[in-house]
């Protein structure tokens, strides 16, 4: 999740001249996808998993926890960030499968303490001490997600507080984090949930942003064993058009997402 970042006349006119070029045909043809996968994902068959079976499913990971969630839950009320049952669920199977030792957030959230629970859990069951990296853009959502942080679980996470970048990447805009180098040849999880759109104006949701980060951690040579895309279906297109010849993209409506894995 992003927040608000404040920027200059001068960087918002700079924005707003790449903004309101009119849309690429690759720009279209994603948007228009995304509705699409929008429209399936309403189907009674997803609703029904996501609002009536979800919240159990979600309820049993809380309580496999070490402290059935207790920590968790007092981080995302104290800090004012939303955690989905979905997301509960999709993210305690996929890191108890992994055991990731490197983790990209983009975009934090209450899934950063999710992670950092998680990735505890698998030092302490197996001895993997995974870190995660979670960037995000606003500086006041940034303040308070660390100070309701857990502080025995802020040594797995390295937080980093970026600028955003809003610039072609062919065909397509997009924004990313201007991130520092991390030397991390391999990634085992990314989750892209940012960042988000930035404001300057009311209207600024209307023009047309894809999440660049992925894209740029492939491109400079990074191996991400397994890439999870939340609810941003537009992304969807964008990624394959970069992607295609070495990563599948595969939907899952029931977590509102997509993942992205080598072929």
């Amino acid at each position: 999740m992003g927040g608000t970042k404040i920027l200059t006349p001068i960087a918002m006119d700079a924005i707003h001249d790449l903004a309101r070029q009119p849309f690429t045909k690759e720009e279209e043809e994603a948007y228009a996808e995304a509705l699409l996968i929008g429209h399936r994902q309403c189907h009674p068959y997803y609703k029904h998993i996501i609002r009536r079976l979800a919240p159990q499913r979600a309820r049993r990971r809380l309580q496999s926890l070490q402290d059935s969630g207790v920590r968790l839950l007092t981080y995302v009320q104290e800090a004012h960030v939303a955690l989905k049952d979905y997301k509960v669920i999709q993210f305690t199977d996929l890191i108890r499968a992994l055991r990731p030792r490197v983790i990209y957030e983009f975009g934090a959230g209450g899934s950063t303490c999710l992670f950092a629970e998680l990735l505890q859990e698998n030092h302490r069951k197996y001895g993997i001490r995974g870190a995660l990296h979670s960037f995000e853009q606003s500086e006041d959502y940034y303040r308070r997600m660390s100070a309701a942080f857990p502080e025995d679980l802020r040594s797995y996470v390295t937080w980093h507080f970026c600028e955003t970048r809003y610039a072609w990447r062919g065909p397509h805009r997009a924004l990313g984090y201007k991130k520092p180098h991390l030397n991390h040849p391999v990634v085992d999880l990314v989750y892209v949930d940012g960042p988000d759109h930035i404001y300057g104006t009311e209207h600024f949701r209307e023009y047309p942003f894809f999440n660049s980060d992925l894209i740029d951690l492939v491109g400079g040579g990074v191996q991400v064993r397994c890439a999870v895309n939340d609810v941003r279906w537009f992304n969807k297109s964008f990624f394959e058009h970069f992607l295609s010849a070495t990563h599948r993209c595969d939907l899952c409506l029931t977590h509102k997402s997509f993942m992205i894995c080598p072929r």
